[in-house]
């Protein structure tokens, strides 16, 4: 949890300084949620707030929408993986995680993997904050 709260920060503030960090491999994106720092922001309000939309996974896989009732969805809430594998299989959509050598972690219908996001955007961040 500490991670994300922190990374959530720097990619804020890496953003304030015109440097937006805006990878999206292996993202899922959905309206609003456009590369890693919209997902790590949307990851740590599911992870903070025990009643945000974050949670939710409609069927076809998309997040849930503010104010949209909550029938039909999939409350999906703070699952990892160890390596490759299915988290949830639905007609619409899949979560799983692709790769044998990372950990992947869910929250609705986003996912965050240590090395592919959490490293890379700590190292891009970086990258710009110490020449």
């Amino acid at each position: 949890m500490e991670i994300i709260l922190r990374l959530d920060d720097i990619l804020r503030h890496m953003d304030s300084i015109g440097h937006r960090i805006s990878f999206t491999d292996d993202l899922h994106l959905h309206s609003g949620i456009t590369d890693i720092t919209d997902t790590v922001r949307e990851y740590r309000h599911a992870m903070c707030h025990v009643h945000a939309t974050g949670h939710f996974t409609a069927p076809d896989g998309s997040p849930k929408r503010e104010r949209q009732p909550s029938v039909g969805f999939i409350d999906i809430t703070f699952n990892v993986a160890f390596g490759k594998g299915v988290l949830h299989r639905a007609p619409g959509f899949v979560l799983e995680s692709d790769y044998d050598d990372d950990v992947c972690f869910f929250y609705g219908a986003h996912r965050l993997y240590i090395k592919r996001h959490i490293i890379r955007a700590l190292q891009q961040a970086r990258s710009v904050l110490v020449p």
